[in-house]
């Protein structure tokens, strides 16, 4: 135990030492560059919501009222230099938030969450500008990163967005900075503070090793992965170690006789201190999901999905005791039950405007939530979406005057506790 602290210690030492040293390195190389090469950029997203919450909530304390309102507004200053030798890229956020039902108080958001949780940083870059009950303004360094090639391997350190997987609506391996399924606009993929290593592998795959920090030192991960196609299928293996915990998994992606099709597995070393066995084996957890779309009729396309895990709960009156279980704490495992099926659909009206439709089955207690998705290109460089959470599943009958001071409330199925609403997101960049 004492040689494992020693060894953390240093990494954590390590970290932050490299990257000071690539930041001057890499700034004295600047100075031999003959033709340097600047981009700066801004984007801006914002985000209204409407929300009728589960009327058992508010009998219980848990928001004030059964209708909210949610608004957050992000703005994305970023800035690239090009020089001969390597590459950087610096990103500043602002953030404001505003939720009528005092989120910031009570921690009570919604399924379609507008907080993108992330734990995988070195330093604590944020600042809390102005804070209350019902607001919060602030501003982050998001990215910070150099890149650089030496000896045929390709260098990034820094803070900067890493996704692992197949980057589906509902996620597996995607561990270091996961959102949410269903999460509105992944391209504002929250940065890690990591080293990364790549090279290639054969004629047109590629390995690579991921070193990220996290704020409590015995969480740092170190990743290996390997991609490469084969038969027109893109396949992803990657294993190490993230939170203290092993683990292994294969992530596929690529069209068979028009039909695509995509997945990911995982074995996930198990923590019996900070989590029940709800089923598999003692040792590791199994967690997968396999799905396939196609195009049903006239540029409609239509995916399925099944997904199965070792993590959720098998009865649905486990289900709050599940979230208490590390991998829902951690905030990298959201959905809390044992299986889980995916439907989704795309249809384009026309070149600028799109719609979708998705829509998760609890198959343990029979709950659904739906996402239906309006989406339409008002400008070269903008988008508006109009979006809706519905969802069916029985609520709680539960009130404050009901409950056993020290019990756990129970509910009657997972999708049966969250709101649903309208909501409205605008996107521009510049």
């Amino acid at each position: 135990m004492g040689c494992h602290r020693i060894a953390i210690m240093r990494i954590r030492l390590v970290f932050p030492a490299l990257c000071l040293f690539v930041f001057f390195f890499s700034f004295s190389m600047a100075g031999y560059s003959s033709d340097p090469t600047f981009e700066n950029g801004l984007a801006i997203r914002t985000i209204g919501q409407f929300q009728q919450w589960p009327g058992f909530l508010k009998d219980l304390g848990v928001v004030s009222s059964t209708n909210s309102q949610t608004f957050q507004n992000l703005c994305r200053i970023w800035t690239k230099a090009n020089f001969d030798s390597f590459k950087f890229k610096a990103e500043i956020e602002t953030n404001s938030l505003y939720n009528s039902n005092g989120q910031f108080e009570n921690k009570a958001g919604s399924w379609n969450s507008i907080f993108a949780t992330n734990h995988f940083v070195n330093w604590d870059l944020q600042k809390s500008i102005y804070m209350n009950r019902y607001a919060d303004f602030s501003a982050t360094l998001e990215r910070f990163d150099f890149s650089w090639t030496a000896n045929k391997l390709d260098f990034d350190l820094g803070r900067q967005p890493i996704s692992l997987g197949t980057s589906h609506f509902i996620g597996i391996l995607d561990v270091l900075a996961p959102f949410c399924p269903g999460y509105l606009d992944a391209s504002y993929k929250p940065g890690v503070d990591a080293l990364r290593i790549r090279t290639g592998a054969g004629t047109s795959g590629e390995a690579e090793l991921i070193f990220a920090a996290n704020k409590q030192a015995s969480y740092d991960a170190s990743i290996g992965r390997i991609r490469n196609t084969f038969s027109g299928i893109d396949l992803e293996l990657l294993g190490g170690r993230f939170r203290e915990r092993n683990f292994t998994g294969l992530a596929w992606a690529g069209e068979k006789r028009k039909v695509d099709l995509w997945g990911e597995m995982a074995f996930f070393q198990r923590k019996l201190d900070k989590e029940k066995n709800w089923g598999g084996d003692s040792r590791f957890a199994l967690s997968w999901i396999a799905g396939m779309e196609k195009e049903v009729y006239r540029k409609m396309r239509m995916g399925i999905a099944f997904m199965y895990q070792d993590f959720g709960f098998r009865k649905p009156e486990d289900f709050q005791l599940v979230t208490q279980d590390s991998p829902f704490k951690e905030d990298w495992t959201f959905l809390s039950a044992s299986e889980y099926g995916l439907l989704t659909l795309h249809m384009p009206f026309t070149q600028l405007m799109t719609a979708d439709l998705s829509g998760i089955f609890n198959l343990i207690d029979h709950s659904t939530l739906w996402q239906p998705k309006l989406s339409i290109s008002t400008t070269g460089n903008s988008d508006v979406s109009i979006f809706c959470w519905l969802r069916t599943g029985r609520e709680s009958n539960l009130t404050s005057s009901s409950l056993i001071p020290g019990s756990i409330p129970l509910t009657q199925s997972e999708f049966g506790l969250i709101p649903q609403g309208i909501g409205v997101i605008f996107r521009r960049f510049f």
